[in-house]
């Protein structure tokens, strides 16, 4: 990837970041509005996910490429369970997201991101961030592609 080429990448992650908290605080406006409340939500994580991939897609920094890469996993797996009750919600079902029901929801991603949180503490998880920045240009100028400091 050129350097011209992660410019346009950064702006349009930025752009897109921008727009979608915008969506969420409209919707934040119009929360007396049904589903109003949970798109805005939706809004602001796909929104929080944008905004911190820019900084993780500049970074040269390996601890702070570890940092962002859990900030935006966390994001990416808050969006199936916020869809999932935005989706109710907008259908007209919302009678079913019963406390039992939204906690059964929240499990499998809460408990996928506590195991990543505390992989320092338990080593399950082969690997990590070190060394795999070679370079001193953002991943995703890394000649080995932008995976490259994701933990394996």
């Amino acid at each position: 990837m050129t350097a011209q080429q992660l410019q346009l990448l950064v702006a349009a992650t930025g752009f897109a970041g921008v727009i979608d908290v915008a969506l969420a605080a409209l919707a934040f406006r119009n929360r007396d509005v049904p589903a109003a409340k949970r798109f805005g939500q939706l809004c602001l994580v796909a929104g929080a996910w944008a905004l911190v991939s820019v900084p993780y897609q500049l970074t040269t920094s390996e601890s702070t490429a570890g940092l962002l890469y859990l900030c935006i996993l966390v994001c990416t797996l808050a969006v199936p369970p916020l869809f999932c009750t935005f989706a109710l919600e907008y259908a007209g079902h919302g009678e079913a997201l019963t406390r039992t029901r939204l906690a059964l929801l929240w499990v499998p991603a809460t408990t996928y991101i506590g195991f990543r949180m505390t992989t320092p503490l338990h080593q399950l998880v082969p690997g990590g961030f070190g060394s795999r920045l070679s370079t001193a240009s953002p991943p995703l100028l890394d000649p080995r592609g932008c995976c490259s400091s994701l933990p394996r």
